[in-house]
């Protein structure tokens, strides 16, 4: 149990709540595109085992869609990068070459440079935290009512079918009803470009890129500018998510469309990330590990 408790009267009685574990505490300030964005995640779980899940699976495809175009922003805290640290977006692009110009001569140059700020390597993966920043989402919707991959009446109808479907969950409806009331709300205007923004700020948020996007951000661009992505069955969003989920238990996946323009990454929610990378280095973890197994069989061929 946690020392977060709430008391209150309900009719006649009075009631006690306690919140049990920090998913139950953050999941109640989640924001719009979290709840979309795990939404979708449901739906796509529903279809997977639901015999009539053309719906699902058309709602699920709809939501990543409409607002698949989409700004994030990072604002520091702190403007002096001595104090809070570089951070690795700064560098994506010149990091290799940076690095390179700074050892050619001796590897005391690097303490000339400025810190980077706070990071993790995991993997194949660097995963930053972003407490004390505050992101933004900026979200461009087109509103086109007659559109063959986005039509209106079509999802409308998708959406309040599923909304009284007998056998989902209460929580799936009641976040159905939401979406109702967003997508009507958006294409109020027909033909037009709608906005969406919003702000956040968790201390259990973090990004994840991988480490290819510092090496090689020319080849990833190139990439992506093509559509070959999309063809695929899954994609490198999906891929990602895959990895990211075998590292650590994750929540509030960002972003929500699986295109990228530059270079992919993915923002997450994870409440006991700290709690599990301090295990990594106590004996009872590096005795039962991955690593330790992996380092065994290595030697054990030799």
């Amino acid at each position: 149990m946690t020392r977060i408790q709430g008391f209150g009267t309900i009719g006649n009685h009075q009631f006690l709540m306690i919140p049990v574990s920090g998913k139950s505490v953050s999941a109640a300030g989640d924001t719009f595109s979290s709840k979309l964005s795990n939404l979708i995640k449901k739906l796509k779980q529903q279809a997977r085992k639901s015999y009539d899940n053309e719906e699902l699976i058309q709602v699920s495809n709809y939501l990543e869609k409409l607002l698949q175009e989409c700004d994030f922003t990072l604002k520091k805290m702190f403007k002096d990068p001595q104090k809070s640290g570089i951070s690795p977006l700064d560098l994506r692009t010149e990091l290799f070459n940076q690095f390179l110009k700074l050892i050619d001569n001796s590897f005391e140059e690097l303490l000339n440079y400025y810190p980077i700020e706070k990071c993790h390597i995991n993997g194949s993966l660097l995963v930053v935290p972003i407490k004390g920043k505050k992101i933004e989402e900026r979200y461009k919707i087109k509103t086109d009512k007659g559109s063959e991959t986005l039509n209106y009446e079509e999802i409308i109808s998708n959406l309040e079918y599923l909304k009284k479907h007998p056998k989902l969950p209460e929580t799936i409806k009641r976040t159905i009803a939401d979406v109702i009331k967003f997508v009507n709300t958006m294409f109020e205007k027909n033909n037009s470009v709608q906005n969406y923004e919003q702000n956040s700020q968790y201390d259990d948020q973090y990004y994840a890129i991988p480490l290819y996007a510092f090496i090689i951000p020319e080849l990833l661009e190139e990439y992506f500018q093509c559509d070959d992505d999309q063809t695929e069955k899954y994609s490198f969003k999906d891929i990602l998510t895959l990895y990211l989920r075998s590292l650590y238990p994750v929540s509030n996946l960002l972003p929500i469309g699986c295109q990228y323009e530059q270079f992919p990454f993915m923002i997450f929610r994870s409440y006991s990330l700290n709690e599990l990378r301090s295990k990594l280095f106590t004996d009872k973890y590096l005795l039962n590990s991955n690593e330790i197994n992996v380092l065994s069989l290595i030697l054990a061929k030799k």
